[in-house]
């Protein structure tokens, strides 16, 4: 049955791909060249000193709110407090910027447990109030930047010492799942940037071994040499990025799982 799909399938593109072929290739899209460093600005700066920003060379910036800036912050952020910033956000005149995102940091700074309901609450809905600030701010989408710049969310055991791999990667595999619904319900189209994250690690998923995979990640941890590489979000829309980076750990942490067809995947970083 399997290969008599195949082969209907095949037939049915058949009369497409002759058509395709004779028609010119489509353009590929032009790459964007964004700005990102460690002076990363927050909506009042940037609406105050767009006109001087938007003099460089550049496609966009990466911005972020001020305080409320942590995805996996378990704090319940209060929208009040944001309005100033959302009425900031509202007030940007983008000219020459036209691919500008929100950046959401990964540290785990508050002790986020993958297996906390309640935390996992608050946790989304800080996520819609981010999607709502690009919204406000009409930027191209959100930025997930996996370094942890703090605590390190994606090692294991972290606080789950009497749990398997198996059961965490399961857990933060859901997590995920619910990470994008949350940004999706105020961006149903969000793109999202990423940096590091599985394309450096090529087929890892696909192992159904789960020491198979340990040992593939632990060893193209230690190829790295060149200590950058390129993010990616597999669906619904997919933005490659790219950044420097150190510390590479030499164990498998749970961000391997970060992954499914409608959740960013995760790179893995040392504590």
């Amino acid at each position: 049955m399997k290969h008599a799909i195949s082969g209907l399938t095949l037939w049915l593109l058949a009369p497409l791909a002759a058509l395709y072929a004779q028609s010119s290739p489509p353009a590929r899209p032009a790459k964007k060249l964004i700005e990102y460093g460690w002076d990363v600005p927050y909506p009042d700066q940037v609406r105050k000193d767009i006109r001087n920003m938007e003099k460089k060379p550049f496609d966009g910036v990466i911005f972020r709110l001020r305080e409320w800036n942590h995805a996996f912050d378990p704090r319940p952020w209060d929208e009040a407090q944001l309005k100033p910033q959302f009425d900031d956000l509202a007030a940007i005149e983008w000219t020459t910027f036209t691919d500008n995102f929100l950046c959401l940091y990964a540290a785990n700074n508050w002790k986020m447990d993958w297996f906390n309901d309640e935390q996992w609450k608050n946790i989304t809905a800080n996520l819609r109030l981010s999607a709502k600030a690009a919204k406000i701010g009409r930027c191209a989408g959100l930025v997930f930047d996996p370094e942890p710049y703090g605590d390190n969310p994606w090692a294991y055991p972290g606080m789950n010492p009497n749990r398997t791999f198996a059961e965490v990667e399961a857990q933060v595999h859901k997590r995920g799942a619910q990470f994008m619904t949350a940004l999706q319900t105020e961006l149903p189209n969000v793109r999202l940037l990423t940096f590091f994250h599985q394309s450096l690690f090529g087929g890892l998923l696909d192992k159904p071994d789960l020491q198979d995979r340990q040992k593939q990640l632990a060893q193209q941890l230690g190829d790295c040499c060149p200590r950058s590489g390129t993010g990616r979000y597999r669906q619904p829309n997919r933005t490659r990025g790219s950044s420097m980076g150190t510390n590479w750990p030499t164990t498998s942490p749970s961000a391997s799982s970060f992954s499914a067809p409608t959740t960013p995947s995760g790179s893995a970083r040392s504590a």
